[in-house]
């Protein structure tokens, strides 16, 4: 009797360490996801998130680290190619810092930490403030204009459309000095039209021009004999961000 109360006693001993180390696990299961949010700075970044472009660019983002279990508390870590680069809940890629990220968050309670997928990052561009769609309604006309970082797109109302496609090599280029006079900032963008449909736009021109304020981008076409100069520039449009 005394032995069967003995070996009754162990096995309750047993069974309330094997509860405790069950309910004290340290190295247990996550309760939530981790995620990489991609928040968008200003307008015209999330434009460029959800237009034909769709990338995310260097300066343009912020990245946020989101976790939806029930854990508070950790410690992070972003890294890009696998390189540790910040210890915050959030992280913004300078122009330099494109590449792929990860973010991994740890807990006292967990012995493994929790790593998120990667979200690529691409390096803006000199002209990225003027990627996207853009839109001139005025005098009779609708045009969409369509910049994109190897193809610029203009299309009216009436189906009839151009395509110029930048110079692999000197394709974005600076101003000219006469442009800079008149308080022009932007691009004359060296190329040719690949492509064109109606009659709506006939010229041969190898040089187009954009230029920016804060509330529209300006698109010139320039007479290829001529210096690309203010007094050049024929067939002025004013587009506003669609």
């Amino acid at each position: 009797m005394k032995k069967s109360l003995k070996l009754l006693g162990l096995i309750a001993m047993v069974a309330i360490i094997a509860f405790s180390m069950t309910a004290c696990d340290e190295g247990g299961d996550w309760d939530g996801t981790l995620t990489i949010k991609v928040e968008p700075i200003d307008a015209q970044a999330a434009h460029l998130m959800t237009s034909e472009i769709g990338a995310y660019f260097t300066t343009k983002v912020k990245l946020v680290a989101e976790y939806d279990g029930s854990e508070q508390g950790f410690t992070y870590e972003w890294k890009k190619g696998g390189v540790p680069v910040a210890q915050t809940a959030t992280y913004s890629p300078a122009l330099e810092d494109d590449g792929v990220y990860t973010v991994t968050i740890s807990h006292k309670d967990h012995d493994d930490p929790l790593v998120s997928a990667s979200v690529t990052i691409t390096k803006a561009p000199p002209y990225v403030n003027f990627l996207g769609k853009w839109t001139f309604d005025g005098s009779g006309l609708l045009e969409i204009l369509t910049i994109l970082p190897g193809s610029i797109r203009l299309d009216d109302r009436d189906g009839d459309y151009w395509v110029f496609t930048p110079d692999t090599t000197n394709g974005w280029v600076g101003l000219s000095a006469a442009d800079i006079k008149y308080g022009y900032w932007g691009w004359r963008i060296n190329g040719t039209f690949t492509e064109k449909v109606g009659n709506s736009y006939q010229f041969t021109s190898t040089a187009i021009a954009l230029y920016a304020t804060q509330d529209y981008v300006t698109l010139r076409r320039s007479n290829p004999s001529l210096d690309f100069s203010h007094a050049d520039h024929v067939q002025v449009r004013n587009f506003v961000r669609k």
